[in-house]
């Protein structure tokens, strides 16, 4: 049990140090605590914290977020990335008058029913992912094994003129793959080609790879944007960026995407101080040279240790490989991997590595002596 962050560590309850690599599940690229975000949010909600009506703190929050998803002409604030999916879906069926939504296995989009899926006999009867959710959880879904484009292909031949939108992250981080060349082009192309609306949940990559959105780094321009705790450096706010055309409804209200804690000062302060630190790119740039040494100080580390072992991803978000493994021997002793450098302090999600602009050169022999203890033991 943790009592606290301060810049790349936690501290349990019992003082113990350790070295953070999962920070809040990525959205503190700044590292935990940063002052000049949590300044701003103590100053806007001494001010009011939720006032019901529209504020200056939102329009700012808005511009600045715009500012750096360049593709986006509007933007909607929310509470969690599990929201703004939901809003990209309400956008997508209202614009297109359609209902289903094509998602992908292993990607995830959030807890509710509607997306909380596992695959079923075929990608119509997708199951519920959990216990307590409705026995149609999946009625309105079309789930598909991700990086196949004979299988979108086909979904779109049988059911196109039906599917609203198709949700994809635009690199998979958790789950440890990246797009296979020419996925994310093929999907752009087709849901263009039927009228279909493309979003991009970056959730996990928006704010982390990059200000703002990633999708200049895949290349692709989606319809739809979802981006949440990093665009406001881990407090409590989500968003839904599109297309004007895709948000004509919302100011009439036609479309509904309310929410009492929607625009907060706290959530808007934070988005405002989060892209002022960010939007020229130097903090990027540090984190992603701090990144890239530290995916070669474990490479060579693991060579000292006559391991095998190599990394994949980018440099703000990257996963452990055994290069000398099939894929699903390797996923497995990288998780076996992740356990291990928790025992030694070390923490990550799973395989997944997520360093901060304030990991330094403490944090790097912390992590490369407790890295070489732990595949000692593994």
């Amino acid at each position: 049990m943790f009592a606290r962050g301060e810049g790349p560590w936690l501290f349990d309850v019992e003082g113990n140090r350790y070295v953070d690599y999962m920070l809040g599940r990525g959205p503190a690229v700044l590292g935990h605590t940063p002052t000049a975000v949590n300044e701003a949010v103590v100053e806007a909600v001494a001010r009011g914290l939720t006032l019901g009506q529209a504020t200056p703190l939102e329009v700012d929050a808005a511009d600045a977020a715009l500012s750096v998803i360049p593709w986006a002409d509007q933007i909607r604030f929310v509470s969690s990335g599990t929201e703004a999916v939901q809003a990209a879906f309400r956008l997508a069926r209202a614009a297109t008058g359609r209902r289903l939504i094509v998602q992908f296995e292993g990607l995830y989009h959030g807890w509710v029913d509607g997306v909380s899926l596992v695959p079923g006999d075929d990608p119509r009867s997708a199951k519920s992912a959990t216990a307590g959710q409705a026995s149609d959880s999946g009625s309105q879904t079309v789930l598909l094994p991700w990086n196949d484009a004979t299988a979108i292909d086909a979904a779109f031949a049988e059911w196109g003129d039906d599917i609203a939108a198709v949700i994809t992250e635009p690199i998979n981080i958790f789950g440890g793959v990246s797009p296979a060349p020419g996925f994310l082009e093929h999907l752009r192309a087709l849901t263009t080609q039927h009228g279909a609306v493309l979003i991009f949940d970056e959730v996990v990559t928006g704010f982390r790879l990059q200000p703002g959105s990633a999708a200049s780094i895949v290349g692709i321009t989606p319809d739809l944007g979802t981006f949440a705790k990093g665009l406001g450096s881990g407090w409590a706010v989500a968003a839904v960026a599109g297309t004007t055309e895709l948000f004509d409804g919302v100011a009439t209200d036609r479309v509904r995407l309310s929410g009492t804690y929607n625009g907060n000062a706290a959530a808007m302060a934070a988005v405002i101080a989060t892209v002022a630190a960010t939007s020229d790119g130097t903090v990027h740039r540090g984190l992603n040279e701090w990144g890239a040494a530290l995916r070669g100080a474990l490479v060579d580390a693991a060579a000292g240790c006559g391991v095998s072992f190599a990394t994949e991803g980018h440099p703000s978000a990257f996963w452990s490989v055994f290069p000398d493994l099939d894929a699903a021997e390797s996923v497995a002793r990288g998780e076996e991997l992740g356990r291990l450098l928790w025992d030694e302090r070390v923490i990550t999600y799973h395989r997944t590595w997520l360093p901060s602009a304030a990991h330094d050169d403490d944090a790097l022999t912390f992590t490369l002596e407790a890295f070489t203890r732990a595949l000692r033991n593994l």
